[in-house]
C-alpha cells in the first residue's frame, strides 16, 4: 500500500507525474494507493512503482528543475525557480523533519487499471524489472 495526497494523486493525469519522492525506498513492483486518514481511507487506484532512479538515495540539496517537473510540479510563469521552491515546500509539508542533507528516492512511478494490476505480481524481483516495465510500455 502507498499513500498520496489526493492533490498528489491528480498530478499523474494533470502535471504528467512520472515520479514519486520518498524519505525512504519503497518495494518494487505494483502497489494499491490511498489516501486520507488511516481510518477512513479513500481508493485511489493502482500504481506500478520501479527501482529508484540514482544508484545511491540522493539528497534533498540535489533535487533539480527536471526532478520537479517529473513530479508533478510544471513548469511557472512566474519564475525559474517556482517548480523546484513548490516541490521543496510540498516535500517539508509532508515530512517535517526534511532537511538538506536527508536522503531521499526517486522512484519512476505509474498508474495502472485495474486490468493491468491483476495481471502483475505483486512485488517484483529486480532482476525482471526491466523486462516488465518494457512490456507496460508496449515494448
Amino acid at each position: 500500500m502507498v499513500r498520496f495526497t489526493r492533490c498528489n494523486w491528480d498530478r499523474f493525469e494533470t502535471h504528467n507525474k512520472q515520479t514519486t519522492i520518498r524519505t525512504h525506498p519503497l518495494k518494487t513492483g505494483t502497489h494499491k494507493c490511498y489516501s486520507g486518514s488511516r481510518y477512513h481511507p479513500e481508493f485511489l487506484g493502482y500504481i506500478w512503482i520501479a527501482p529508484y532512479l540514482q544508484p545511491l538515495p540522493a539528497l534533498v540539496r540535489d533535487l533539480t528543475e527536471k526532478d520537479a517537473v517529473l513530479d508533478g510540479f510544471g513548469p511557472s510563469t512566474v519564475g525559474r525557480d517556482d517548480t523546484l521552491h513548490e516541490l521543496l515546500i510540498e516535500l517539508a509539508q509532508r515530512n517535517p523533519k526534511l532537511t538538506l542533507n536527508t536522503r531521499i528516492y526517486v522512484h519512476p512511478a505509474r498508474v495502472l487499471d485495474e486490468q493491468e494490476y491483476l495481471g502483475l505480481s505483486r512485488h517484483v524481483p529486480n532482476k525482471t524489472v526491466r523486462a516488465n516495465m518494457g512490456e507496460l510500455q508496449g515494448k
